[in-house]
């Protein structure tokens, strides 16, 4: 009779270095990826025309977004990540503010617009 060695199943520990080696990357890429949702945001606020409409809400989602950059050059990912998260709500906060001044201003014209129609069209016999 021989001796059996203890056989040791490699899939458990190749499972625990995965997740080891996943844990490192995983963490890295949030403020990555939280930054570059927080920059689309920034870009769709400036099409909406924020720059004119909301030029404050803008500058501060720029200023948060280079902030976040900063904090994630520097190693620090969950500043990072919190300030790029602040930048996508500031962001998306211009972007709605523009298109709400925008509306309204179009509102404004239309009902201007209107006044002065019906100033030139003589009203209607018995009206």
């Amino acid at each position: 009779m021989t001796a059996r060695t203890p056989r040791i199943s490699a899939l458990p520990l190749l499972a625990l270095l995965a997740a080891a080696g996943l844990g490192g990357c995983g963490s890295a890429d949030i403020p990555a990826a939280q930054y570059a949702v927080s920059r689309t945001t920034l870009a769709a606020a400036e099409r909406a025309g924020a720059a004119r409409y909301a030029p404050q809400e803008l500058a501060t989602a720029r200023l948060r977004l280079g902030q976040a950059r900063a904090a994630a050059q520097a190693g620090d990912d969950v500043i990072a990540h919190r300030l790029a998260m602040e930048a996508e709500a500031d962001a998306r906060l211009a972007e709605v503010t523009a298109r709400a001044r925008a509306t309204a201003e179009i509102a404004t014209a239309f009902r201007t617009d209107l006044e002065a129609l019906r100033q030139r069209v003589p009203a209607a016999p018995g009206s």
